[in-house]
């Protein structure tokens, strides 16, 4: 019997990764995209190509996809038949996709009793509720009762890079992605509301706010580190400024802190902290996944805010009574970024310029004017000096 998935979003991470999953195990897997000129083209192929970085012969061929708008009459049809349904647009476009599950769940409800997983592939804050809010929004538009014992909305943490393919791979087949020889994509097992039987990879983790938690400020807070102050360092690429000796001392010292902090929150063993945080900075710095900082920093009124990977990981030392000295390193470093391609950048500059860099830092960073973080951070002016080198760029 043929299974069927349908994932919203067709770009690095629903087809690098998702969509490659999916494939590996039998899927035939329609994807939602807003992009008219992506659906056709994948509609029209049936099929792409996943480079694996560092391990061409794990190279595959994603065969059995099709492709839709979100206002496609088919949309609804596909939901009501799909066995999973994966979300991958961007945090910020999460809202969007309510309507078009919204028609196509009503489809579903009224044809079978069969209950449905949806998974949220972002690195997002509460990605999961941010979707589930937008959805109940939608039913109670249209005067229907949400069905949340039929419906388990579901958040993953990504923990594989996804790149646009090189010029010769897009020669050769225009739509292939690049991703990093990394497979498993952990998901909130209390939010299901049926048994995962597939695909392959997809693996249901219990207590999956606290692995989030680590996730965000451990994986997510060491790259952000190895980012911000790569920039201005002279690095173009993750991989070089996760390898320069300055930066590794750096994010060891980041890792020591916040690892203390999973340590004395979670109770998480110490070797097996050390262990996590070290097959990150190892994924940092494998020079076969060409990744560029640019990507990396963009949006840093998002990585900034309360709940997210720095200020987030710092306000979560403190509640564990550690002094976060490098994430302040990290954040004073972040707060240096100017990138006139990047409205988040813009709008933080202009912050900065109008209040301060610290009234801006506790506006950005959600937390009041009197927190000892806006006085560390401050502090780590001269470190952030140090450590720039002539052409390295403001971060």
């Amino acid at each position: 019997m043929t299974k069927n998935a349908v994932v919203f979003g067709a770009g690095r991470i629903a087809r690098g990764f998702v969509g490659h999953l999916l494939g590996l195990d039998g899927y035939r897997t329609t994807f939602v995209d807003v992009d008219p000129g992506l659906v056709e083209a994948l509609d029209s192929a049936g099929k792409y190509t996943v480079h694996i970085m560092g391990a061409p012969e794990k190279s595959s061929i994603v065969r059995n996809v099709s492709a839709v708008l979100p206002d496609s009459d088919q949309l609804p049809q596909l939901l009501a038949d799909a066995e999973i349904v994966f979300v991958s647009v961007g945090g910020a476009n999460l809202g969007s996709v309510a309507r078009a599950l919204a028609d196509g769940l009503q489809l579903r409800l009224r044809s079978t009793d069969a209950p449905l997983n949806i998974v949220v592939c972002e690195n997002w804050p509460s990605a999961g509720a941010t979707l589930r809010d937008a959805l109940v929004a939608e039913f109670q538009e249209r005067r229907l009762d949400y069905p949340s014992m039929r419906i388990g909305i579901a958040e993953s943490t990504i923990m594989r890079s996804a790149v646009d393919a090189t010029s010769e791979q897009l020669a050769d087949d225009p739509l292939a992605k690049q991703s990093q020889d990394y497979w498993s994509l952990p998901v909130d097992a209390d939010a299901l509301v049926t048994e995962l039987r597939g695909p392959r990879y997809v693996e249901p983790v219990e207590g999956f706010s606290n692995a989030l938690q680590r996730k965000l400020f451990t994986y997510n807070g060491g790259n952000a580190t190895i980012s911000y102050i790569g920039l201005l360092r002279g690095h173009e690429l993750l991989s070089e400024a996760a390898n320069d000796p300055a930066i590794v001392r750096l994010v060891h010292d980041y890792y020591a802190e916040v690892g203390e902090a999973m340590i004395r929150a979670h109770g998480y063993a110490r070797d097996e902290q050390e262990a996590y945080a070290a097959a990150a900075l190892a994924k940092f710095q494998d020079t076969s996944i060409v990744d560029p900082l640019s990507r990396q920093t963009r949006d840093p009124l998002r990585k900034l805010s309360r709940g997210d990977r720095l200020v987030g990981s710092a306000m979560f030392m403190y509640d564990e009574g550690i002094v976060p000295d490098a994430a302040a390193t990290s954040i004073r470093a972040a707060l240096e970024l100017r990138d006139d391609e990047d409205p988040s950048a813009v709008k933080m500059s202009e912050i900065i310029r109008e209040r301060g860099l610290g009234p801006a830092l506790a506006e950005i960073g959600g937390i009041p004017e009197d927190h000892p973080l806006i006085d560390l951070v401050l502090s780590k002016t001269a470190v952030v000096d140090a450590l720039r080198v002539d052409g390295g760029r403001r971060t």
